[in-house]
């Protein structure tokens, strides 16, 4: 069906609505002459209002649904392409997070590789006995020649077997300090990567205390922050209660003037002397109650004053901790400054 073809159709509808509301209004509604009423017209008229104004309504719900189910597509649409890149969006990030896990993997596994390497503590005890055992032999070497350099000259044959066993020595002995010298590198060279190891493993640690310290220092921050927050709130709760206090201390020295006076009025009536009487262990009574009243006062002020010494002690505790932290920073960029030089 065409839309042309649909208006008409729809015009054709409200002309048979029409002619109905007419014909029923026809029967049912009769000429008025003699007596009061409405006329015939005017009835018309109105219904051709109403009906005009429900049509009218009726298409605007119309439009306004219409909108609606406009707007619920678009937003349908709007939240697949969120959940789509949302989607992807985890996808990367867990994709991202596994190749980062396994370049960490690898990073560590190669940096405890080679610290397994150079803290190999029995090449540097090897090397250790190694270095011990050559300068001891160097130590004979160097006795040996100098009691070949200071013995006495006898037959050819022998001095000449002394001279080739002294350049033997001492070709042997120019060696074994050269290897002397090569290991004592080597060993200065293990050494200094042990010291550099220590060092980083003391700022890795200093890192670490100065990370612990500066979670607890924001934990107590925190904590001071709501303690002043209570400290607040209990401050205005004892107001409000020492402004109770003197309203209830106001209102009893109204009732006892009032009782004096109505005692001093009535000090002859004993009728009336009696009411007074019971008036008066009334107020006992009542100032009993504020007794009561100010003594629990008393107590809650008593808890506030211990809670803010407590938040007093927190405060110092807290300030104690800014210089732990702040030395702590000062070592760190100590013990970096040494590393970069």
């Amino acid at each position: 069906m065409s839309a042309n073809e649909g208006y008409k159709y729809s015009d054709s509808i409200n002309e048979i609505r029409a002619r109905s509301t007419e014909e029923v209004l026809e029967s049912k509604l009769e000429t008025v002459w003699l007596t009061q009423g409405y006329s015939k017209s005017s009835v018309k008229e109105y219904v051709t209002h109403l009906t005009k104004e429900l049509e009218y309504q009726k298409e605007s719900f119309k439009a306004q649904l219409k909108e609606i189910m406009d707007e619920k597509e678009r937003l349908l649409s709007e939240k697949n392409i969120l959940c789509k890149q949302l989607e992807d969006s985890v996808a990367a990030l867990k994709a991202k997070q596994t190749d980062n896990s396994k370049e960490y993997i690898k990073v560590i596994d190669s940096l405890k590789k080679q610290l397994e390497e150079k803290n190999d503590d029995s090449t540097v005890e090897e090397l250790q006995t190694k270095l011990k055992d050559l300068n001891s032999y160097c130590e004979t070497l160097e006795v040996e020649l100098f009691e070949l350099k200071n013995a006495p000259k006898s037959e050819d044959g022998e001095s000449f077997e002394k001279s080739n066993d002294f350049e033997v020595l001492e070709n042997e002995n120019k060696k074994l300090n050269e290897e002397l010298k090569e290991l004592s590198k080597k060993f200065a060279e293990i050494k200094k990567l042990r010291e550099q190891e220590t060092i980083e493993k003391d700022v890795t640690n200093t890192k670490v205390i100065y990370e612990s310290r500066s979670e607890d220092f924001n934990r107590l921050k925190k904590e001071n922050q709501l303690l002043q927050t209570e400290i607040v709130s209990l401050t205005r709760s004892l107001q409000n209660l020492n402004a109770r206090v003197v309203l209830q201390t106001e209102k009893y020295n109204e009732a006892v003037s009032e009782l004096e006076i109505e005692r001093r009025k009535n000090n002859d009536s004993i009728g009336e002397k009696t009411e007074l009487q019971v008036r008066l262990a009334s107020y006992i009574e009542k100032f009993a109650e504020y007794q009561d009243q100010i003594e629990y006062l008393e107590k809650s002020t008593g808890i506030l004053k211990r809670q803010l010494e407590e938040q007093r002690d927190k405060n110092r505790m807290l300030s104690g901790l800014d210089t732990k932290i702040i030395d702590g920073l000062k070592v760190t960029k100590f013990i970096n400054e040494e590393d970069t030089k």
